[in-house]
């Protein structure tokens, strides 16, 4: 992707990124010594106190299994401290994407995540 917007001469007045090392270590491998912004609001799903535990571990559960196929889309994951479904992210990266969008309109944006 660097080397594409390089040979193109494709600048951006504005970067940002998700706070996740990989979206940043991307935006620094395309585009070396250019500053952007890091934000937690372009993470991906918060998936509550599932976090850091295994795939299997909780969507192999009963429960999860029946809550995801009732409603994949409003689900949400955890326990006892919940995360996010994929509307609530959907609707932070469409608020953070139109917010963005008037806040610098006519301007060149990338946004990694």
């Amino acid at each position: 992707l660097g080397d594409y917007l390089k040979k193109r001469t494709i600048t951006f007045d504005y970067m940002y990124c998700s706070s996740a090392n990989r979206a940043k270590q991307t935006l620094e491998y395309c585009f070396p010594s250019q500053e952007y912004v890091a934000t937690d609001e372009l993470l991906e799903v918060n998936q509550g106190d599932w976090e850091g535990k295994l795939r299997d571990e909780i969507y192999g559960r009963e429960d999860v299994i029946l809550g995801l196929k009732q409603d994949n889309w409003n689900f949400i994951p955890g326990d006892v401290y919940k995360g996010e479904s994929q509307n609530q992210v959907a609707q932070r990266m469409k608020a953070w994407i139109t917010n963005i969008a008037r806040e610098y309109k006519n301007k060149r944006v990338i946004v990694c995540t």
